[in-house]
């Protein structure tokens, strides 16, 4: 059961991510740019969070893991709770859990929420909520902006590359993903 939520959480965020994607548009400032390269980088972690899902599943898959609580080499558990999907890595602390549309990454001191149109970013207890679509309000707020996806993109980077090296040793095939 888990893992077919695997897939399907993974396929709405990469529609989350396109739907971003769609609000970059041609700059005609240095400003501009910029705000489309942030916009640009949200969507990019959310893919990233998306081929880490399908990645252990993939895993998953190919190792015959079955049960209420999937164990994906030995740090990774995955589970379906309240009608929502969680995935946690024990070491580092890593979080993401996705119900009712909403997805929350969470891992050491970085924490992303999305839903809809809206993405909280947070950094140890500063956050900032935009609206990616919006290419003005990102303008408008891009030095906090940058500081919080700074993090925000290092840890899911982390955290994508940590399912990579999983898969390197437990399962070779899902390298490709």
């Amino acid at each position: 059961m888990a893992l077919e939520r695997l897939d399907e959480v993974a396929r709405s965020l990469e529609a989350i991510a396109n739907r971003i994607r769609e609000s970059v548009g041609p700059a005609e400032s240095l400003l501009e740019s910029r705000a489309n390269t942030a916009i640009y980088t949200v969507s990019e972690t959310l893919d990233e969070i998306s081929a880490a899902l399908r990645r252990l599943r993939c895993i998953a898959e190919a190792k015959g893991t079955e049960g209420k609580v999937l164990t994906i080499c030995t740090t990774w558990r995955v589970l379906e709770h309240d009608g929502g999907l969680i995935a946690i890595r024990v070491k580092p602390e890593t979080v993401i859990s996705f119900r009712d549309g909403k997805l929350v990454f969470h891992r050491g001191n970085v924490r992303m929420e999305v839903e809809g149109r809206r993405v909280k970013l947070c950094k140890w207890s500063y956050c900032k909520e935009i609206d990616p679509t919006n290419r003005k309000q990102v303008m408008e707020e891009l030095p906090q902006i940058f500081y919080l996806l700074r993090g925000v993109a290092n840890a899911v980077h982390k955290t994508f590359e940590a399912t990579n090296l999983c898969a390197r040793r437990e399962a070779p095939d899902c390298t490709r993903i």
